[in-house]
Protein backbone atom coordinates (compact mmCIF):
# COMPACT_ATOMS: atom_id res chain seq x y z
CA UNK A 1 0.00 0.00 0.00
CA UNK A 2 1.56 3.31 -0.88
CA UNK A 3 1.79 6.47 1.25
CA UNK A 4 -1.37 8.26 -0.39
CA UNK A 5 -3.70 5.05 -0.24
CA UNK A 6 -2.78 4.93 3.68
CA UNK A 7 -3.10 8.62 4.22
CA UNK A 8 -6.56 8.63 1.90
CA UNK A 9 -7.63 5.64 3.92
CA UNK A 10 -7.09 7.05 7.33
CA UNK A 11 -8.86 10.37 5.83
CA UNK A 12 -11.91 9.61 4.53
CA UNK A 13 -13.40 12.65 4.96
CA UNK A 14 -11.87 16.08 4.19
CA UNK A 15 -13.42 17.81 6.96
CA UNK A 16 -11.78 15.59 9.59
CA UNK A 17 -8.40 17.22 8.35
CA UNK A 18 -6.93 19.66 11.12
CA UNK A 19 -4.39 21.12 9.70
CA UNK A 20 -4.07 23.47 6.49
CA UNK A 21 -0.69 20.80 5.63
CA UNK A 22 -2.69 17.86 5.55
CA UNK A 23 -5.59 19.25 3.90
CA UNK A 24 -3.01 20.35 1.29
CA UNK A 25 -1.73 16.69 1.30
CA UNK A 26 -5.22 15.26 1.04
CA UNK A 27 -6.44 17.14 -2.30
CA UNK A 28 -2.70 16.33 -3.99
CA UNK A 29 -3.78 12.88 -3.57
CA UNK A 30 -6.47 13.03 -4.66
CA UNK A 31 -5.37 15.10 -8.09
CA UNK A 32 -3.01 12.09 -8.40
CA UNK A 33 0.09 14.55 -8.56
CA UNK A 34 3.31 14.66 -6.80
CA UNK A 35 5.19 17.09 -4.51
CA UNK A 36 7.88 17.80 -6.93
CA UNK A 37 4.67 18.35 -9.45
CA UNK A 38 3.43 21.14 -7.10
CA UNK A 39 6.24 22.67 -6.15
CA UNK A 40 7.36 23.04 -10.29
CA UNK A 41 4.27 24.50 -10.71
CA UNK A 42 4.30 27.06 -7.86
CA UNK A 43 7.81 28.05 -8.94
CA UNK A 44 9.29 27.16 -5.54
CA UNK A 45 12.30 24.80 -4.42
CA UNK A 46 10.19 21.28 -3.52
CA UNK A 47 11.87 21.22 0.00
CA UNK A 48 9.94 24.38 0.80
CA UNK A 49 6.89 22.59 -0.89
CA UNK A 50 7.34 19.26 1.61
CA UNK A 51 7.75 21.80 4.49
CA UNK A 52 3.88 23.01 3.66
CA UNK A 53 2.55 19.55 3.69
CA UNK A 54 4.83 18.99 6.75
CA UNK A 55 2.83 21.92 8.53
CA UNK A 56 6.45 23.47 9.65
CA UNK A 57 5.72 26.83 8.64
CA UNK A 58 4.20 29.13 11.22
CA UNK A 59 2.36 30.57 7.93
CA UNK A 60 1.65 29.56 4.52
CA UNK A 61 1.14 32.54 2.65
CA UNK A 62 -2.81 33.04 1.41
CA UNK A 63 -0.87 33.38 -2.25
CA UNK A 64 0.61 30.28 -2.38
CA UNK A 65 -2.46 28.50 -0.26
CA UNK A 66 -4.53 30.17 -3.37
CA UNK A 67 -1.95 29.00 -6.47
CA UNK A 68 -2.02 25.56 -4.85
CA UNK A 69 -6.11 25.31 -4.94
CA UNK A 70 -5.90 25.77 -8.64
CA UNK A 71 -3.08 23.31 -9.07
CA UNK A 72 -5.31 21.02 -7.29
CA UNK A 73 -8.43 22.01 -8.80
CA UNK A 74 -10.05 22.67 -5.96
CA UNK A 75 -11.73 25.87 -4.18
CA UNK A 76 -9.42 27.80 -1.89
CA UNK A 77 -11.82 27.06 0.95
CA UNK A 78 -11.31 23.75 1.10
CA UNK A 79 -7.50 23.77 2.31
CA UNK A 80 -8.52 26.91 4.84
CA UNK A 81 -8.80 26.47 8.33
CA UNK A 82 -10.69 29.74 10.68
CA UNK A 83 -7.12 31.18 11.09
CA UNK A 84 -6.41 31.55 7.14
CA UNK A 85 -10.51 32.74 6.83
CA UNK A 86 -9.71 35.51 9.14
CA UNK A 87 -6.34 36.16 7.49
CA UNK A 88 -7.68 36.48 4.10
CA UNK A 89 -10.81 38.77 5.48
CA UNK A 90 -8.10 40.81 6.64
CA UNK A 91 -6.68 41.51 10.07
CA UNK A 92 -8.12 45.20 10.09
CA UNK A 93 -11.83 44.33 9.13
CA UNK A 94 -12.10 41.07 11.26
CA UNK A 95 -11.29 42.66 14.29
CA UNK A 96 -13.28 46.21 13.54
CA UNK A 97 -15.82 42.86 13.56
CA UNK A 98 -15.22 41.38 16.20
CA UNK A 99 -15.41 44.60 18.03
CA UNK A 100 -18.90 45.61 16.72
CA UNK A 101 -19.99 41.96 17.46
CA UNK A 102 -18.73 41.78 21.36
CA UNK A 103 -20.22 45.66 21.63
CA UNK A 104 -16.43 46.47 22.69
CA UNK A 105 -13.29 48.91 22.76
CA UNK A 106 -9.99 47.87 21.71
CA UNK A 107 -8.71 48.59 25.67
CA UNK A 108 -11.80 46.15 26.98
CA UNK A 109 -10.57 43.45 24.01
CA UNK A 110 -7.50 44.09 25.53
CA UNK A 111 -8.05 43.49 28.97
CA UNK A 112 -9.96 40.48 28.47
CA UNK A 113 -7.03 38.92 26.26
CA UNK A 114 -4.46 40.03 28.43
CA UNK A 115 -2.33 42.05 25.13
CA UNK A 116 -1.97 45.38 25.33
CA UNK A 117 -3.79 48.00 23.06
CA UNK A 118 -1.29 48.86 21.56
CA UNK A 119 -0.59 45.61 20.43
CA UNK A 120 -4.32 45.35 18.81
CA UNK A 121 -3.68 48.65 17.13
CA UNK A 122 -0.47 46.98 15.26
CA UNK A 123 -2.74 44.01 14.20
CA UNK A 124 -5.09 46.55 13.12
CA UNK A 125 -3.01 48.81 11.12
CA UNK A 126 -1.56 44.85 9.95
CA UNK A 127 1.97 46.34 10.86
CA UNK A 128 2.38 43.28 12.68
CA UNK A 129 0.80 40.44 11.65
CA UNK A 130 -1.48 38.02 14.55
CA UNK A 131 -0.22 35.24 14.94
CA UNK A 132 -2.13 31.56 15.42
CA UNK A 133 -1.73 31.71 19.54
CA UNK A 134 -3.32 34.77 19.64
CA UNK A 135 -5.60 34.35 16.97
CA UNK A 136 -6.98 31.63 19.37
CA UNK A 137 -7.14 34.19 22.12
CA UNK A 138 -9.52 36.08 19.94
CA UNK A 139 -11.74 33.69 18.83
CA UNK A 140 -11.31 31.16 21.49
CA UNK A 141 -14.40 29.25 19.84
CA UNK A 142 -13.07 29.63 16.06
CA UNK A 143 -15.08 31.74 13.34
CA UNK A 144 -18.21 30.25 13.95
CA UNK A 145 -20.19 32.78 15.19
CA UNK A 146 -18.60 35.31 13.50
CA UNK A 147 -18.70 34.47 9.87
Amino acid sequence: MTNSERFLLKYKNPNDIKTVGERIRYYRYQANLTQDEVAEALGINSNTYFYYELGKYQYHPLDKLTQIAQILGIDEDLLLDDYYRFMKQGQRDSLLALYEARHITRKELSEQIGISPSTLYHWETEKTRIERNSFALLYPNGLKPFI
